[in-house]
């Protein structure tokens, strides 16, 4: 129900950025200008929850996060629908800043093909 193709929107306290995700059978593959995300999420239910391990291909790309290479977003207190996500992510064995993320579904899987 959830596969397909999903912009982001993701904003701390001091930065806001975007990027596009694909999801597929609980795994995430993504990216931005500067990053390619890769993770596994779960959707049961209406809750999403996971990791995504983010790392710069771009060598002049700074984060929301500030210049670091690379890094695991944990993903929690999510909701997720056929059309729209929002969840709040860390940096995992990190305290501190929160990112808010949300997306929106641009293409089904079974729409793709």
């Amino acid at each position: 129900m959830f596969d397909g193709l999903w912009t982001i929107e993701f904003k701390t306290d001091f930065s806001f950025g975007t990027g596009v995700l694909v999801f597929n059978g609980g795994q995430v593959l993504g990216g931005d200008y500067g990053y390619y995300y890769s993770g596994k999420i779960d959707t049961t239910g209406n809750n999403v929850t996971g990791e995504v391990n983010v790392v710069r291909f771009n060598p002049n790309a700074v984060s929301v996060f500030g210049d670091i290479p690379s890094f695991t977003l944990v993903l929690k207190d999510g909701k997720i629908n056929e059309t729209s996500f929002e969840a709040n992510a860390t940096i995992k064995n990190t305290q501190g800043l929160t990112i808010a993320i949300k997306g929106e579904k641009k293409v089904d899987t079974n729409e793709a093909r």
